[in-house]
């Protein structure tokens, strides 16, 4: 017998990557993301999926973010279709957040890294009103 996984293999990357990017970043920025928890929504989905603190939401988001942006400048409209649906699990910021990587970062190309990018993406993220 075959062992099989049926699975989003580039989200299953970009997503599982993108948390060992930015780790390091999440902890020199970590001031000014306690500074967003304000924007925290009261989900009672996130608590189901054991996200039930700031700092944990804000690497799932981001993280989610990136690999929808990934997903947005290398595939199919199809493939961005599940990630959105993530939306309704409580990740409330994904797709915008998503939209700014795509037009600031990527399309842009003002900064040479992501890394040089980050402090930039976390002051609009500042900017978002709360949603829950």
């Amino acid at each position: 017998m075959e062992l099989f996984f049926e699975a989003d293999l580039n989200n299953l990357v970009w997503h599982e990557g993108s948390h060992i990017y930015i780790n390091p970043l999440l902890s020199r920025y970590r001031a000014q993301i306690d500074s967003l928890v304000h924007l925290v929504p009261a989900s009672e989905v996130l608590t189901r999926q054991n996200i039930t603190d700031w700092p944990h939401f804000v690497d799932e988001s981001l993280v989610r973010a990136i690999s929808l942006a990934l997903h947005r400048v290398h595939l199919p409209a199809q493939a961005v279709q599940q990630l959105l649906r993530e939306q309704k699990g409580g990740f409330v910021y994904t797709d915008a957040l998503a939209e700014l990587i795509v037009a600031d970062y990527v399309q842009t190309r003002r900064y040479p890294t992501f890394e040089a990018y980050f402090p930039v993406l976390l002051t609009k993220w500042a900017g978002q009103k709360r949603t829950n």
